[in-house]
């Protein structure tokens, strides 16, 4: 698998979307997104509010806001690379990443820290894929700031909305 990346301005906007959220003191996240076959991040799709709760020490989406997310993405001929989501402290999987997390072969999620100071560079998040039923650290993401501006969008139970 060639290096994945991700371009600055989509770290830019994690980055803000993580500190809007922090200064409330609380979790949020987000999926990281490319066309099928490509290791560039090319969309961030935020999570909304319907059907997202967010908590210090929790981030949940329903199910009804991931099908509506996927089915969007199947729709688009995109995939998900990674699920990223922030912490108040360190970048680390809680309990309730373990017990509650997307623990499917060969996904890739990452952890951003400090939620209240985020991190803008990708290599000082955790990342971890899940593989042969645990989650093994792995190289991060490559900041790139060649790769031209990205899309965002925001899902939610109510659906798809592109900025």
């Amino acid at each position: 698998m060639s290096v994945r990346s991700i371009p600055t301005t989509i770290a830019g906007a994690v980055h803000e979307h993580v500190l809007a959220y922090g200064e409330l003191d609380v979790e949020t996240g987000l999926f990281l997104l490319a066309p099928r076959g490509a290791d560039t991040v090319s969309t961030v799709a935020f999570a909304g509010s319907a059907g997202v709760t967010r908590h210090r020490g929790r981030f949940a989406l329903s199910s009804r806001a991931i099908s509506r997310l996927f089915r969007h993405l199947t729709d688009r001929e995109l995939v998900v690379l990674a699920q990223v989501h922030s912490h108040r402290g360190a970048a680390g999987l809680s309990r309730t990443d373990l017990d509650h997390g997307f623990s499917v072969e060969g996904f890739t999620t990452a952890v951003i820290p400090n939620y209240r100071r985020p991190p803008h560079d990708p290599r000082a998040w955790g990342w971890w894929r899940y593989d042969h039923g645990r989650w093994l650290s792995i190289a991060p993401y490559e900041l790139d700031s060649a790769l031209p501006a990205t899309a965002a969008i925001t899902f939610d139970e109510d659906g798809v909305h592109e900025s």
